[in-house]
């Protein structure tokens, strides 16, 4: 959108939180486009692709090294930070957005959209098993412990989700525990 001039609109340059109060404000003042506003939001909301998914958490794991390792323990003022224990903080918080994706997607109701987040992280904790990368001697046990945590937590989610063929294919080692009923 662009003003008579050539130049960006007023508009274009807003800052997300800015355009998020104009769109309130404009929808207290037109409560008829409300309905109109939900609909163009929801078509928004993008598709989760679960290798998508899975290649962020994977490149976000295997990218920690030593030196990141190395800042994150030993001592401080809360104390101490095992080797081990600051391994598996930082592989932990590539996790977090998914989480807080996930956590979004289900309280709006897309439960689809939020399961294609659990497939993508299944999907990448696998992958990093036969990964060699820096830290892999430190977070041995870490893809199958997080992977069971986040099935255990969908399951609570919704009991009667089961994966696709197709998934559970490419996670055979898993299956004890992603066939369960």
């Amino acid at each position: 959108m662009q003003s008579h001039d050539g130049n960006l609109s007023f508009i274009e340059s807003l800052t997300q939180e800015e355009a998020h109060r104009v769109l309130l404000t404009l929808l207290r003042a037109h409560p008829e486009l409300s309905a109109e506003a939900e609909t163009v939001a929801r078509e928004q909301l993008t598709e989760v692709e679960p290798l998508d998914v899975a290649d962020d958490i994977v490149a976000n794991i295997t990218a920690l090294d030593m030196d990141d390792l190395n800042r994150k323990a030993g001592p401080s003022r809360y104390g101490y930070t095992s080797a081990d224990e600051a391994a598996w903080e930082l592989s932990t918080e590539p996790l977090a957005p998914w989480q807080a994706e996930l956590d979004r997607l289900a309280a709006l109701d897309r439960l689809d959209q939020a399961f294609l987040i659990v497939q993508g992280v299944l999907l990448g904790l696998y992958e990093l098993q036969s990964l060699d990368f820096e830290l892999k001697g430190w977070i041995e046990d870490f893809p199958e412990e997080q992977a069971k945590a986040w099935w255990e937590l969908w399951q609570q989610k919704l009991p009667e989700a089961t994966l696709p063929p197709s998934v559970i294919e490419e996670l055979p080692l898993w299956r004890d525990f992603l066939e369960k009923p």
